[in-house]
């Protein structure tokens, strides 16, 4: 939107003087002293990081997150702007669609239907279904009001299933393993990115655009059955503590049972 009503070079600005605003709030806060103790070795630190993050159920939460952003995000954010330009009016077409994904993210939590008060994180795995109607629309060259009124929903459900993967994970996950298993559900959510803008290019040259959008967009459901049966076992039906650090000598429980409150 900053685009469409002025320079790119001003858009940059704008968005990276947000950054210096976040950046001087989070400053502010006040987390406490306490330090975690420092690993002897680096590489049996991330050994156990992966152990753990291996063995629990978000491994398969996050396969979905890296599938769906190789074959759905990734495209839609590359080649969206070259749908907009060349067949939908210029760079004030994407502006709105853009923003019609942030008011999407923007309304979500007052309209969060019953489900995902019940069953939340299954509901916005199952939910990241509403991403796909984007890929046909740009990909046909759609009215710019329908492919708004899609990526609305888009944003509806990535910023519901950002909000419940992440109090999952902090509630779930022992606090001395915690960083790491979240640094690689990061590296397998984010990392797939660069693949995607790597491919895309040669993709384009082989099959065009709208190919290469109903190409890599055509089947990234297949993961669901898998991620929805983890993100079921995990769903907070009520508010619980998070799991405490482990003592020495004692398995923590597994992700599958909740915490143990003895």
């Amino acid at each position: 939107m900053r685009t469409a009503v002025s320079s790119p070079g001003g858009a940059l600005a704008a968005d990276a003087f947000s950054f210096l605003v976040s950046a001087v709030l989070l400053g502010r806060l006040r987390v406490g002293n306490q330090h975690g103790v420092a690993a002897a070795n680096a590489f049996a630190d991330m050994r156990q990081g992966w152990h753990e993050f291996r063995r629990r159920w978000l491994w398969s939460v996050t396969v979905l997150s890296g599938l769906s952003v190789l074959v759905v995000y990734s495209p839609i954010m590359a080649l969206g702007p070259v749908v907009a330009r060349e067949w939908l009016g210029g760079v004030s077409a994407w502006a709105a669609i853009l923003a019609a994904m942030g008011v999407g993210g923007i309304v979500r939590a007052p309209s969060s239907p019953g489900c995902i008060r019940q069953k939340p994180l299954a509901c916005v795995v199952w939910g990241s279904i509403l991403w796909l109607p984007v890929i046909p629309l740009l990909a046909f060259h759609a009215p710019v009001w329908s492919i708004a009124a899609a990526t609305a929903l888009f944003g509806f459900d990535n910023t519901l299933y950002a909000s419940f993967r992440g109090t999952t994970v902090q509630q779930r996950v022992p606090k001395d393993v915690l960083a790491r298993v979240s640094s690689f559900d990061s590296l397998g959510t984010y990392g797939p990115s660069p693949v995607a803008y790597f491919l895309i290019g040669p993709a384009v040259a082989l099959l065009g655009v709208s190919g290469t959008l109903l190409t890599l967009g055509r089947h990234p459901h297949r993961g669901h059955g898998g991620s929805w049966r983890a993100a079921r076992s995990q769903d907070l039906h009520r508010p619980q503590p998070r799991v405490p650090p482990r003592r020495a000598g004692h398995e923590a429980a597994p992700l599958s049972q909740p915490p143990n409150a003895s």
